[in-house]
C-alpha cells in the first residue's frame, strides 16, 4: 500500500505546540537572566554602600511582580498548547480513512519536535532557581512548573517509545546483570514516593543468585513503571508488596498491591495502547504497560495480571536467566 505523507498537515498541529514550549523556556531563561542582573546590582549597592533610590525600587518591585504572574501562567500555556495541538490532530486523523497512519505519523514528529524544547524549559527552571531567593508564593508555582514539565517530558517519551515500536526501532541491547540488585535499585529509588502517600515497600528476594541477560536500561524501566503503577493506585497506609523468585530456570518478579484494581469487563485490554482502565483516575497517557509489555516480550519473557476489583491487584514479570 503507498505510504500517504501527511506531514505539511502535521506540521501545522505541531509548529503551535513547539513555538509555545519554546517561546515559553526563552521567557523563563530571561527572567532568570533579569534576577540574576537584579542581584547582582543589589550586591554592588550593598558594596558600595550606597542607598537606592525611590525610583530604582519602584521598578524593581514592578519587574518582580510581573515576573510572578508570567510565572503563574507560563506553565499553563505551555501544558495547554501542547496537549492541544496533539489533540486537534489526532481528532482530525479519527475521521479519516488513513487515521492509523496518520497517529502514527503524528506521533513520532511531534514527540521528536517537542523533546528538545521540553528539555530546554526544563533548564531553564533550574536556572531560574539558581538565579537567586524565591517568595514561598513562587516556590509553589516553581513547584507546579516543575512538575508539569516532568509530566510533560513523561509524555513525550512515551510516545517516543510508541513510534519506534511502530516502525521497528524498539531495539534490545542486551548485557550481564543481576537483577536482584537491579531490584533492589529500583526500590531505593520509589521508597520515598511511596512514603510520599504513606504506603510501605515490603520486598522478598528469594535464593540467588539471579543473573541475566537484558537490556539493563529498558528491563529497568518495565520494572519501574509497572511497581510505580502499583503505588500510584493502591490505597494509601497499606503495603505494595515485590517480589524475586526463580522458578523453571526463569526469574519471576511480582508487584502486588491493594488498590481500585481493574474492572473484569476491562481485563483484556490492559496491554492495548493508550487504553486506560475506568478505575484510572490519575494522569497518564495510557501507554505504560503497553510498553512494559513491548520490553518484556522483546526480552524473551512474559508479562501477565491478576486483579480482584477493590481489593488485590497483581503483576507478574517472567524473565529469562542466564
Amino acid at each position: 500500500m503507498e505510504r500517504i505523507d501527511y506531514t505539511r498537515h502535521i506540521y501545522g498541529f505541531v509548529v503551535v505546540a513547539t513555538i509555545l514550549v519554546t517561546l515559553g523556556a526563552l521567557s523563563l531563561w530571561g527572567i532568570a537572566r533579569a534576577r540574576i542582573t537584579r542581584e547582582t546590582i543589589r550586591q554592588s549597592l550593598v558594596t558600595e554602600h550606597v542607598e537606592p533610590d525611590a525610583s530604582m525600587m519602584r521598578a524593581i518591585d514592578d519587574e518582580e511582580r510581573f515576573e510572578r504572574n508570567l510565572l503563574a501562567g507560563i506553565g499553563c500555556i505551555m501544558l495547554g498548547g501542547m496537549l492541544l495541538a496533539v489533540d486537534l490532530g489526532v481528532s482530525i486523523a479519527a475521521n479519516q480513512r488513513k487515521s492509523d497512519e496518520f497517529r502514527e505519523q503524528l506521533i513520532g514528529l511531534a514527540s521528536h519536535q517537542l523533546k528538545t524544547p521540553i528539555t530546554v524549559y526544563r533548564w531553564s527552571l533550574d536556572a531560574l532557581k539558581d538565579a537567586g531567593p524565591l517568595t514561598a508564593a513562587q516556590s509553589d508555582v516553581m513547584r507546579q512548573m516543575t512538575d508539569n514539565a516532568v509530566q510533560m517530558g513523561r509524555v513525550v517519551n512515551d510516545l517516543l517509545d510508541l513510534s519506534r515500536i511502530d516502525q521497528g526501532r524498539f531495539l534490545m541491547k542486551p548485557e550481564p546483570l543481576a537483577l536482584d540488585s537491579l531490584l533492589r535499585d529500583i526500590v531505593g529509588r520509589l521508597t520515598p514516593i511511596a512514603r510520599e502517600r504513606n504506603l510501605e515497600l515490603k520486598t522478598e528476594i528469594g535464593d540467588g543468585p539471579f543473573p541475566a541477560r537484558l537490556d539493563k536500561v529498558r528491563i529497568g524501566q518495565a520494572i519501574g513503571n509497572t511497581l510505580e503503577n502499583a503505588i500510584k493506585y493502591a490505597f494509601e497506609r497499606t503495603a505494595v508488596h515485590v517480589g524475586l523468585h526463580r522458578r523453571d530456570g526463569s526469574a519471576v518478579i511480582t508487584v502486588a498491591n491493594n488498590g481500585p484494581g481493574i474492572p473484569v469487563h476491562e481485563q483484556n485490554r490492559l496491554f492495548q495502547r493508550f487504553f486506560r482502565a475506568s478505575t484510572a483516575i490519575k494522569p497518564g497517557t495510557g501507554l505504560g504497560l503497553y510498553i512494559v509489555k513491548a520490553i518484556v516480550d522483546q526480552s524473551g519473557g512474559s508479562v501477565s495480571f491478576v486483579s480482584v476489583p477493590d481489593k488485590e491487584t497483581e503483576f507478574r514479570i517472567t524473565l529469562p536467566l542466564s
